[in-house]
């Protein structure tokens, strides 16, 4: 089946499945990083990861030694602007596969020295997106991270989904909760455990002891950044969602898109949701065998656009802009009212 841009009636191609460029997902190679990895597949992941685990050492303890404001503010920026968005996409495909040889090497790289680095307590992103999102599906109340019940488009809304779902306490709480609705109790305790104590800690410094500036650059400013970042992720991912059938498709799908050359195909998330088993490098291919049931149910498809600039639009109200990325799976073109309105109609609180 043939992909057609909607306005124009265009023929577009999926570059994703004829030239992938993987290396575009990490900054540098490191020498060593093929011992380490499982899969060779995953050597992409395995780079990014040490990337961010030479920058993050290095980084935060200058930061500590200087205990500088300057060398604090050039750290969260160069942490936020350049390694953050890549770490939480390696950090999905980390929740799915194992990714080291050794999976307890990768935990203490991963989840307890970058993931600390981030605000991001042990356990944190296993149980929001393994334990809650995927089992819950974005069902409200179900799942706690749901967007079904707020009118994506409205800034207002975005502000009570952050402030209620990814705020340090609510994020705690519905993580502990989610744990014990599933019977891990173990889990929701090391889990609230663990938040607590660093919450306790990062506080504890800035506000006690003579590196209060260390710890207010690499402890408590992430945990407050990762929370509005973690939020804006969550919804920017799950605020359109298809109006006639909310549950089975309650994401869309971007192509030609540098959400999948920078970040390991992050672009493809109702392939990722529908077909759950398929390793990210196949996601692009998984995208093409969907496209009959994405015909059948007008799933939502964008090309050439991010899921940042997605959110920027549709806080700005530039539908019409938006409208231009979208793709089809029916030949022939559309006006941009219809554009704009199916758009929109993507945006509406579900009603179940």
């Amino acid at each position: 089946m043939q992909l057609y841009e909607t306005l124009t009636g265009k023929e577009v191609t999926v570059s994703e499945t004829t030239h992938a460029n993987y290396a575009s997902n990490y900054l540098f190679a490191v020498w060593g990083a093929k011992t380490l990895v499982k899969n060779e597949k995953d050597l992409p992941l395995m780079h990014m990861v040490l990337n961010n685990f030479i920058f993050t050492v290095i980084a935060v303890a200058c930061v500590w030694y200087s205990q500088s404001h300057v060398l604090g503010l050039a750290y969260l920026l160069a942490a936020y602007l350049i390694f953050f968005g890549r770490y939480m996409c390696l950090n999905h495909e980390y929740a799915h596969i194992q990714l080291f040889k050794n999976k307890r090497l990768g935990d203490i790289v991963s989840i307890f020295v970058i993931g600390h680095s981030y605000g991001l307590p042990v356990g944190s992103y296993y149980i929001q997106h393994i334990i809650m999102h995927h089992k819950g599906s974005n069902v409200w109340g179900v799942d706690f991270s749901s967007t079904e019940k707020y009118n994506r488009e409205s800034i207002m809304h975005f502000m009570h989904y952050w402030l209620r779902r990814y705020s340090p306490v609510g994020f705690v709480f519905d993580a502990v909760r989610v744990c014990a609705k599933h019977n891990k109790y173990e889990l929701a305790i090391m889990y609230g455990s663990c938040a607590i104590c660093w919450f306790y800690l990062a506080i504890h410094i800035v506000a006690f002891t003579r590196y209060w500036k260390a710890g207010l650059w690499t402890m408590l400013l992430p945990i407050l950044c990762t929370s509005l970042f973690g939020a804006i992720g969550g919804w920017m991912q799950h605020f359109f969602l298809n109006p006639q059938k909310p549950r089975k498709w309650f994401s869309y799908d971007l192509i030609n898109s540098h959400a999948n050359s920078n970040g390991f195909n992050q672009g493809f998330h109702n392939v990722h949701h529908t077909l759950g088993n398929l390793h990210w490098t196949e996601l692009p291919s998984g995208f093409m065998t969907l496209l009959r049931d994405y015909d059948k149910d007008n799933v939502m498809i964008m090309q050439g656009v991010d899921n940042v600039q997605v959110v920027l639009l549709i806080f700005a109200k530039q539908y019409k802009v938006l409208a231009r990325h979208l793709v089809t799976t029916k030949p022939g073109g559309h006006s941009m009212d219809h554009c704009v309105q199916y758009i929109r109609s993507h945006l509406k609180p579900v009603t179940i």
